[in-house]
């Protein structure tokens, strides 16, 4: 055992000093030096698996990378759908010498056994600039809510590069997975991402969800089982999509209508695509849970069909440095077991994890916690509290935990080291709310 563990840690010592001498080589940003570099290991992993020839024949370096791209696309018939096309865009405008060296350190010889998890957590650490990709530890609790039950059909409407998709692989089991995915670059890396893993259950498509229901010929036509997604927060929507969303969920929650947000659509949108039983987990800013028009007009539909099992605040800074904005998991059902029906639980998990630098990360005993809460359904002073519907506030119907949350035990008074890396800690989150407030105030003159 003690053997394979150091085993495993030196293959992952060995693909990641190959991807940073490659990165090191390329002398760029560390986005596009990453990105290349972590696009042709996935490339030589997939031909060496597979047992792939390619043609002997030598061409100048971009010519070899983009044909080895276009083998496996061959190969995985995705000669429509081309990843090359995202994910090795630009390569004409890197210096021969450098991408020569980059095939010459990808194509040496190196281990293939355990590079697909290696491949997966490096991809979800990189980021590659997607904002609004969600953290590997939040995909693995959205998943592990779900372990114990047995969905044939998995949706993610706002896919990104795959994490929620590849978490309910893991945790929940054999179930057909569907993927959407607006940003083309993301929908590849997702794509790089399955055929890794060797997952086939699973179709991909490009596209807005909002504008484009791809999937509206595929899935069941009684819905989906489960939907696990973090839509983009904060985007207004036209007037016509907004008017034609309206129309098309008016039976389920009433025809709403007015201003909506992006995540407002979303949640009618997933609501409408789930089959009789089925159910859904969504990352919402915390704004949607308390804002009133539309939102709350959504909310108060929720509560008159029964359709909302539970809200999940969770901790501060859970998508940083992307965006600080506070968010939490709502969980519609339905199908609502008999004696959750009329209620809905409400769980702070604001003070849970640990800190990585200016991030809040779910730790496994986090994780956990609010699973086993979720589970469990039931009251925890300070930290969870089953509500009947009629006790919600009646002034706008707000799902906010922290509203109705009873006050736990005081935490004993800090020291002053403890208040005075509080007070700078409180500082840095004030200056970069008002950094982002200025970015989405220069974006909204800009659109004007």
């Amino acid at each position: 055992m003690r053997f394979e563990h150091a085993k495993g840690a030196d293959s992952r010592r060995e693909w990641e000093h190959r991807l940073q001498r490659m990165a090191d080589i390329g002398r760029a940003s560390k986005y596009q030096a990453f990105k290349h570099s972590l696009t042709l290991l996935g490339l030589i992993y997939l031909q060496r698996h597979d047992q792939l020839s390619l043609p002997d024949t030598i061409d100048e370096p971009s010519s070899a990378a983009l044909r080895l791209a276009e083998v496996i696309e061959r190969h995985k018939g995705l000669q429509t759908k081309p990843l090359s096309q995202h994910l090795l865009s630009g390569l004409s405008s890197i210096e021969p010498a450098i991408l020569t060296d980059w095939l010459r350190i990808a194509s040496e010889n190196w281990p293939v056994e355990g590079f697909p998890e290696w491949f997966e957590a490096k991809l979800d650490e990189l980021g590659f600039a997607y904002h609004h990709d969600t953290p590997s530890s939040l995909t693995r609790l959205v998943a592990s809510l779900f372990s114990d039950r047995s969905p044939t059909t998995i949706f993610d409407p706002a896919c990104g590069t795959g994490g929620f998709l590849a978490a309910a692989a893991e945790q929940i089991g054999h179930a057909a997975l569907f993927g959407q995915e607006m940003n083309s670059e993301a929908w590849a890396w997702a794509e790089m991402r399955f055929l890794i893993r060797g997952e086939r259950h699973i179709k991909l498509a490009i596209g807005n969800t909002l504008a484009d229901q791809a999937f509206s010929r595929l899935a069941p036509k009684d819905g989906f089982d489960l939907v696990l997604t973090n839509p983009p927060f904060g985007m207004a929507l036209d007037p016509n999509t907004a008017s034609r969303l309206s129309r098309r969920t008016s039976n389920l929650v009433g025809g709403l209508v007015g201003r909506l947000s992006s995540e407002t659509a979303h949640v009618q949108e997933i609501l409408a695509s789930l089959s009789n039983s089925g159910a859904a987990a969504i990352i919402v800013p915390n704004g949607f849970l308390s804002r009133g028009g539309t939102d709350q007009k959504l909310r108060e539909a929720l509560v008159r069909n029964d359709s909302v099992q539970a809200i999940l605040g969770l901790p501060e800074r859970v998508f940083a440095p992307g965006t600080t904005i506070e968010t939490a998991i709502l969980v519609l059902n339905r199908r609502k077991p008999d004696d959750q029906k009329g209620r809905i639980l409400l769980l702070d998990a604001r003070k849970l994890g640990r800190r990585e630098g200016n991030r809040a990360v779910l730790d496994d005993e986090a994780i956990e916690r609010i699973t086993s809460r979720y589970r469990r359904w039931g009251d925890d002073v300070g930290f969870s509290r089953v509500l009947p519907f009629e006790e919600l506030d009646p002034a706008n119907c707000s799902f906010s935990p922290a509203r109705y949350m009873e006050a736990a035990t005081p935490a004993a008074t800090m020291n002053p080291d403890e208040r005075r890396s509080h007070i700078a800690e409180l500082d840095a989150r004030y200056i970069a709310l008002c950094q982002e407030y200025e970015a989405l105030r220069l974006q909204l003159a800009r659109s004007r």
